[in-house]
């Protein structure tokens, strides 16, 4: 009992023991931090690295160790430096950089070596995901073109019909799906080593930059630089991840209906749906001739390109072509779309203060109701009946027989847009 006592008295000393020690320690390094914070003058003209270390642990009372097996000759590398007052920190930081070496705090002593020495036990991997960053949105052109044209150009015969034509000319100046958007993660990792410390990402210093499959990014520093990738990400997340609502309403009014309207909102160019449903309500829709036609919306990524549309589609008998050798004719059918169309591309300003849009809108309203009489019949055929007076067989023609069949005329009122706004 007794030496099972002295057993457990012991082991609360040397715990207590342990405790001391380990407080002693943050108390030994805060001396430590203000000897190095303290201005001491350095006066050195070509002066050995070793030699400049040593005077500084002499006047500053800081605790040097030199790497000199590492080092070598960097550790004689002379030195320059004149100035009557600096932090020993900032001299430390003059005279090893101008020798091509490093140093940092270990176990209470200032440790002079390689730069790769330094920074090796620092040195940790992280991985990043950044799919989300370099996803690349297309863009969604060839939206619909709402005309007689683009309806007669999208037909097809034998009694199929298609859907309404897409534009062929665009406001943007091109036709295509293609990706405009986003950084792959190899440029993303160029991006990455431009950007935060530039010049600490050789080989020899241990640390490395890769990017996986998959968009994933192995990254091998300092913690400080890891802060610093991570700090960076977010700040790109916030200006890259930046979504874009939009609502479009297409409405006829009146002119002086309009006036009025945009003269309540200080001639606004373009009106929230807030302030577009407030005067549909206050007004009388019968009086101001408003009619709503429809409302698209959508949301998109800064800098993509969509587009709304609500159509109709209707499909009319825009030809007939007579059958060769037969009775009848073979019918072409087209698509008349009506409705209404907004093609978008917005881009939000640095600061978020703004977006510009780039904006292709029409509304269309059409019918297929009239129609036109055209002649239908069989196409001439030749056939062999009688001789002539030299006994020779003679071609004799059939005859045409006609009769009458309608083909639809179609109207459409088209009104539309094309313009560039910053909000």
């Amino acid at each position: 009992m007794i030496r099972d006592r002295v057993y457990a008295l012991a082991c609360v000393v040397l715990l207590a023991a342990c405790s001391s020690r380990m407080m002693a320690e943050p108390a030994d390094l805060g001396a430590l931090k203000d000897k190095l914070n303290k201005s001491i003058k350095a006066q050195y003209l070509d002066a050995p690295l070793d030699r400049v270390l040593e005077n500084i642990q002499t006047e500053a009372g800081v605790p040097v160790f030199i790497d000199r097996e590492r080092l070598g000759d960097h550790a004689r590398r002379k030195v320059a430096l004149n100035t009557d007052s600096m932090p020993v920190r900032s001299v430390l930081n003059w005279v090893t950089r101008a020798a091509g070496v490093d140093w940092d705090v270990r176990e209470g002593a200032v440790f002079v070596s390689t730069r790769r020495e330094i920074l090796r036990p620092q040195i940790k991997t992280e991985v990043y995901d950044v799919r989300a960053l370099t996803v690349m949105p297309p863009n969604f052109t060839g939206s619909p073109e709402l005309d007689i044209n683009a309806a007669l150009s999208n037909t097809s015969s034998g009694g199929s019909s298609g859907g309404a034509a897409t534009a062929s000319t665009t406001l943007f100046g091109d036709d295509d799906t293609a990706d405009t958007m986003g950084i792959t993660p190899d440029e993303f990792a160029e991006l990455i080593k431009g950007s935060v410390a530039p010049n600490d990402w050789r080989s020899d210093l241990g640390v490395s930059f890769s990017s996986a499959a998959a968009g994933l990014l192995i990254v091998k520093h300092t913690p400080e630089v890891h802060a610093e990738i991570k700090d960076l990400l977010e700040k790109y997340q916030k200006t890259s991840g930046k979504m874009v609502a939009l609502e479009a309403r297409f409405m006829i009014i009146r002119t002086d209906a309009l006036d009025k309207m945009l003269g309540k909102v200080k001639n606004k160019l373009i009106l929230d749906p807030k302030e577009a449903d407030a005067f549909i309500k206050e007004s009388d829709p019968l009086k101001a001739g408003v009619r709503v036609l429809g409302i698209g919306r959508t949301i998109c990524m800064n800098g993509q390109r969509v587009n709304v549309h609500n159509l109709q589609a209707k499909a009319f008998l825009s030809d007939l072509e007579p059958v060769s050798g037969g009775t009848g004719a073979d019918p072409t059918l087209s698509v008349l779309a009506s409705g209404n169309v907004i093609d978008v591309e917005s881009i939000i300003s640095f600061d978020g203060a703004s977006i510009v849009l780039t904006v292709r809108s029409q509304a269309a309203a059409g019918n297929t109701d009239d129609t036109s009489t055209v002649p239908v019949g069989i196409s001439p055929e030749t056939v062999i009946a009688g001789q002539n007076e030299e006994g020779n067989k003679q071609p004799v023609k059939r005859k045409v027989m006609t009769s009458d069949a309608k083909v639809n005329l179609p109207e459409q009122d088209i009104v539309g847009f094309r313009t560039t706004v910053r909000i």
